[in-house]
């Protein structure tokens, strides 16, 4: 008996997945075959390559091993299917892109127009979430692509640096600091916080640049969206530090003011991820190739 396709598509979605019945519905399988094509994948190769935790089912060591290979596997046959198919196109398929909270929300949107125009045939699936969780996705060969605000030093992971961006430090007209215009550490210290939660990649450079400079921060609420973070602070609340690209609009219809902080390195890139061990098919380099023309990084 020797290795099938579907086996590797079964194994690949289960690790997606967690689950033997959610790949199943993945794949418009019944559980009963699914867990035989996974039972035979294993039977075969001589190896298990899940533990199970409670209801989920984890990669072992043997199981992350496997996986980039049946991923490689499979991305190498929808390609030959693209090119000898008469019907299909290399620039035909699903793109997977990852996008961390701030860039999903206002920087890809404008440039999607101009991508699907660019390349009609392919649907793009977008998924948005706090840079740590896009980071697993990528590792786990859950997206093509991503575009994070956060680092990320996983030596599996390419990262190639984007576009640049700062973050800024702002309040409400009704705050007492928006009078002041710039502020100094102690006003830092002394002030309620409003803040992405753990993991977000905006909250990390804010911390990474408050280091050695700030003793103290009081921080009142953490929120994981960038406009409740928003309309908390025009309420008054506090204050909170965010892309200049996520309250620029707020700033110049006076909802917001910018609180200037010339101590602190607010600055920051974006950076595009690709696993490393991600095969490139032409429908995914045509994808980066378009997303770094837009790069517009300024040194």
């Amino acid at each position: 008996m020797s290795i099938t396709l579907r086996q590797l598509e079964v194994f690949v979605a289960v690790a997606r997945c967690g689950s033997v019945s959610n790949a199943a519905t993945e794949l418009f399988l019944s559980q009963p075959a699914a867990s035989m094509a996974l039972a035979e994948l294993e039977k075969v190769l001589g190896d298990k390559f899940f533990d199970r935790k409670g209801r989920k089912l984890h990669l072992n060591e043997k199981g992350r091993a496997l996986l980039p290979l049946s991923v490689d596997t499979l991305n190498r046959v929808d390609e030959i299917e693209s090119k000898f198919s008469r019907k299909s196109s290399t620039h035909a398929g699903v793109f997977k892109l990852g996008c961390s909270t701030t860039i999903g929300s206002y920087v890809v949107p404008p440039l999607l127009d101009l991508f699907i125009k660019e390349f009609p045939e392919i649907e793009v699936s977008m998924n948005v979430q706090n840079s740590g969780l896009i980071i697993d996705k990528i590792l786990n060969f859950e997206l093509d692509m991503a575009i994070i605000e956060g680092n990320c030093h996983n030596p599996d992971i390419e990262v190639i640096p984007w576009r640049k961006d700062r973050l800024a430090v702002f309040c409400s007209p009704k705050h007492p600091l928006a009078d002041k215009g710039v502020i100094t550490a102690e006003d830092i210290n002394n002030s309620k916080w409003i803040l992405r939660e753990s993991g977000s990649g905006s909250r990390e450079i804010f911390e990474n640049a408050l280091s050695g400079k700030i003793n103290n921060l009081s921080v009142a609420l953490e929120l994981g969206n960038t406009e409740a973070i928003k309309s908390a602070i025009e309420s008054g609340i506090g204050i909170s530090c965010l892309s200049i690209y996520s309250i620029e609009k707020a700033i110049r219809q006076k909802d917001l003011v910018e609180l200037k902080t010339p101590f602190l390195d607010l600055s920051r890139f974006y950076y595009i991820l690709i696993h490393k061990k991600k095969y490139k098919n032409q429908l995914l380099t045509s994808c980066l190739d378009f997303w770094q023309e837009y790069s517009t990084i300024k040194a």
